[in-house]
């Protein structure tokens, strides 16, 4: 797949980064109140692509978003790409942890930037809630297309990366040295 022309590129290159910059940038607080989570396309046969992390940490990382969630009434949007192929379905444990949220899931046809699908960007913004706390199982498209297309409608972007994995142990990062980041604010982690 060629990235020449893409918004990532676009994103990536136009202006190098000054960290000094990125690190005194205000950034709004998360709350509960006013954050939403979205975990995209954590299936049971896509997550067999992470790489760069062990797959059972990406996955208790994962649950514990979940869950946290749930406990402190934080809308979670999910969706499942394609899950009668490959990719499987959903992890199982996210219906018993989120039903509902399970029950509504985004259920894509192969897109490569969820923000493309407009039932998801319908999802998001149902929420009523600007700050998104993300995680996609894999950081090099799961993760980094509908962040970059959150950021540029103006919502505010937690990455959590270790709720996210790639199949390359160097493309973890969704920020290249030398070039500015593409969230909008530092990527966090998650506690579990």
């Amino acid at each position: 797949m060629t990235m020449n022309g893409s918004p990532l590129v676009a994103a990536l290159l136009t202006k190098p980064y000054s960290e000094e910059k990125t690190m005194t940038a205000k950034m709004p607080t998360f709350t509960h109140a006013d954050s939403a989570l979205l975990l995209i396309d954590h299936q049971t046969g896509t997550m067999q692509l992470i790489k760069n992390i062990p797959l059972d940490v990406a996955k208790r990382n994962t649950l514990a978003l979940a869950k946290t969630a749930k406990i402190l009434n934080i809308p979670v949007v999910l969706t499942s790409s394609q899950e009668q192929n490959l990719q499987g379905p959903l992890l199982p444990q996210l219906e018993q942890i989120l039903p509902d949220a399970f029950a509504v899931r985004v259920k894509g046809a192969g897109i490569v930037n969820a923000w493309n699908d407009p039932n998801f960007v319908a999802a998001v913004k149902k929420t009523g809630r600007k700050n998104l706390i993300m995680a996609g199982v894999t950081t090099d498209v799961c993760l980094v297309y509908p962040t970059i297309s959150a950021v540029r409608e103006g919502f505010n972007v937690q990455a959590m990366m270790d709720a996210s994995g790639s199949p390359f142990e160097t493309g973890a990062g969704l920020e290249p040295p030398g070039r500015r980041p593409v969230a909008r604010h530092p990527l966090q982690r998650s506690v579990a």
